[in-house]
């Protein structure tokens, strides 16, 4: 296993974990995709892949998802959009971290969390 790569699968779980996911995937320039079936069995887990910028972005599994949530992802094909709906004060303050961490204005930040672009 890669260095570092244990800190990265501890920095994916629950809730939390699929919307950091999310935005560090749409941030890159790619698309979340959540699987939650394998070989035709649905699992109590998700698999995370950044289509698009997996170069930049790993494929995690994410754990401890509250089942209600896997069932959900299942129906919507693993939309992001819709953990953005879900959850979205918690989707915009994650999405105001990540991109502080990129060095940007408050402005900046706020007009690209308002538009939805992550």
């Amino acid at each position: 296993m890669p260095e570092g790569r244990v800190e990265e699968l501890d920095d994916y779980t629950g809730v939390e974990g699929l919307i950091r996911y999310a935005i560090r995937c749409r941030i890159a320039g790619g698309h979340p995709i959540f699987r939650t079936r394998f070989g035709g069995v649905f699992r109590d887990w998700v698999m995370a892949v950044c289509f698009g910028a997996a170069d930049k972005v790993p494929v995690v599994d994410i754990v401890d998802v509250p089942p209600d949530l896997v069932e959900e992802l299942r129906r919507y094909s693993g939309d992001w959009r819709y953990l953005r709906r879900r959850y979205r004060d918690l989707y915009e303050e994650e999405a105001r971290k990540e991109l502080a961490k990129l060095g940007l204005s408050e402005e900046e930040i706020e007009d690209i969390v308002k538009r939805g672009l992550i």
